[in-house]
């Protein structure tokens, strides 16, 4: 990552004979994470641009409706969207608020359990 128009790349490895110990690197590298800005290394950062493609919660709800059709094709949409809203009537509550929040919501909500908001409570609350 470093920003010099020649990289050139070394190692030393005992037990790699059969390749160079070093090499001109021209490539380019494409670092992705989820990780907060704000937890990753300074040495990265500052060689890198930096997008920030973090969401608001109502961001997020939005971009649920949006997907919610194509989001577990094979569960009726009236259950889906009784998950959605679950989720939506908590978003401020839910530390954890996401796609994988919501599946999970979705998949109680398509089991058998009579009082199945009791379980998603649980689920997106612990």
């Amino acid at each position: 990552l470093d920003s010099y128009d020649k990289r050139t790349i070394h190692w030393h490895s005992e037990r790699i004979t059969d390749l160079p110990n070093e090499f001109d690197f021209y490539g380019r590298i494409i670092f992705i994470s989820n990780m907060d800005r704000k937890k990753m290394d300074d040495a990265i950062v500052s060689r890198s641009i930096v997008v920030d493609l973090t969401m608001t919660t109502d961001e997020k709800i939005v971009r649920m409706q949006n997907i919610l059709p194509n989001i577990k094709p094979d569960i009726n949409i009236k259950f889906k969207m009784e998950a959605f809203n679950f989720i939506k009537n908590r978003a401020n509550r839910i530390t954890d608020f996401n796609i994988r929040t919501l599946v999970k919501v979705i998949n109680v909500r398509n089991s058998s359990i009579k009082n199945w908001e009791n379980l998603a409570e649980y689920v997106i609350y612990n």
